[in-house]
């Protein structure tokens, strides 16, 4: 039942924020000044989100890194369990069960 209903909670809550998005904008249009006034800052503007963006990059590498050293830990000692159960036996044992016909 929870398969059926997140799917249907996503798309209200997506509904509901494009209802308010769309009517905020309308409502709270600015004026001509302030776009003027936003073109004339705009390098400064750019400047901020230029250093954001590296923000954004160191955070994202951080975590990169910390799930590539988990994984490859996770990989390693996967592989240290496969290699220490190969089984160093020869593959054709004599055994009393099986006839030489069978191999």
């Amino acid at each position: 039942m929870l398969q059926l209903l997140s799917p249907i909670a996503s798309l209200f809550v997506g509904l509901c924020m494009f209802v308010y998005g769309f009517i905020h904008s309308i409502t709270r249009f600015p004026g001509g000044d302030t776009f003027a006034a936003l073109a004339a800052n705009l390098p400064a503007v750019g400047s901020v989100l230029v250093f954001l963006l590296g923000l954004l990059a160191i955070v994202a590498g951080v975590v990169l890194v910390v799930l590539g050293v988990k994984n490859l830990r996770r990989r390693w000692r996967r592989f240290n369990q496969i290699a220490s159960h190969v089984d160093h036996r020869p593959a054709h044992q004599e055994d009393d069960d099986w006839e030489p016909a069978y191999r």
